[in-house]
């Protein structure tokens, strides 16, 4: 659909990346992606916490093989660097069932006993997961690794979007109305992992008295850590939309948007209409052609 354009307007060229670098040797390329560390102790009454990040992931098409590094995982006061031997990976193509414009290709990796030290000798075991790239149209390209790995005995590290685009089965209910169900609904999160606040931008909501071409947006949402994932939740926020077309706002309430999965990339949001309390929005979202 041409019309998802303008919400999708901010994506990136070359991979959707931070930069991107082009070997001298062809079909090798270097690209760079920032990502939220949601970093975890082992002790199931230890520490948990969110920082930014960045890898770089050197892809060989030659041989199927990459090789990650990152030098800012940052936590406890002390920043980290390590850069892992060559991993075999496979890939494969898959295509939106509800936009067929949207193309993702996947590369997912597993670096088995490939292990990797940090610049303090912290050993990096048990890494894995997947490189997503959505391939939008006129080119317009997302990517972003979602991986988990252990930090020497004492921490799991796992990797999550900054700014993130979920769709699934959004349901808008009533009281003495049918519900009415789609899963044309589009929700992009966006995390300061600095200041834990969150932007929940959202389009195509199946509510009476929306056009498609709206496009809504909270602001300033808190941000929760847990040892599972992480939640966005707030009594109250003020939707802005439509700005070009002058100043409109629409309340919510209730609002909460939580992981629901290991690796954070499905979510369960809700939240009401503040003027028609009796109207919820249920949705069970995961991110778009992962």
């Amino acid at each position: 659909m041409k019309k998802i354009f303008p919400f999708f307007g901010l994506l990136a060229l070359c991979f959707g990346v931070s930069s991107c670098d082009l070997d001298d040797s062809k079909n090798v390329n270097t690209y760079t992606f920032q990502v939220l560390n949601h970093i975890s102790s082992t002790d199931p009454e230890g520490k948990v916490m969110m920082s930014p990040g960045s890898y770089s992931f050197r892809i060989d098409g030659n041989n199927g093989e990459l090789r990650i590094n990152t030098d800012d995982l940052l936590f406890d006061n002390s920043n980290h660097s390590f850069t892992t031997r060559d991993i075999k990976y496979s890939q494969k193509t898959i295509i939106s069932q509800t936009r067929p414009n949207l193309v993702g290709n996947i590369f997912s990796f597993d670096a088995g006993e490939n292990n990797a030290c940090d610049n303090s000798y912290q050993t990096v075991t048990n890494l894995k997961g997947t490189l997503n790239s959505t391939v939008y149209p006129l080119g317009y390209t997302q990517a972003t690794p979602v991986m988990s790995y252990n930090f020497g005995s004492d921490w799991k590290v796992r990797t999550t979007r900054v700014d993130a685009y979920y769709d699934g089965t959004t349901e808008v209910t009533k009281a003495g109305e049918d519900p009415v169900k789609a899963d044309q609904a589009v929700f992009r999160v966006i995390i300061n992992a600095q200041a834990m606040k969150a932007q929940i931008v959202m389009a195509f909501l199946p509510i009476r008295d929306l056009k498609d071409s709206d496009v809504l947006t909270l602001t300033g949402l808190p941000v929760t850590v847990t040892r599972d994932g992480y939640y966005i939740e707030s009594p109250e926020a003020t939707a802005i939309f439509n700005l070009d077309e002058g100043n409109r706002t629409w309340v919510f309430r209730n609002i909460s948007f939580r992981t629901t999965s290991d690796d954070m990339t499905s979510a369960k949001l809700t939240m009401t209409l503040a003027d028609d309390p009796e109207v919820t929005i249920n949705a069970d979202v995961s991110y778009t052609l992962f």
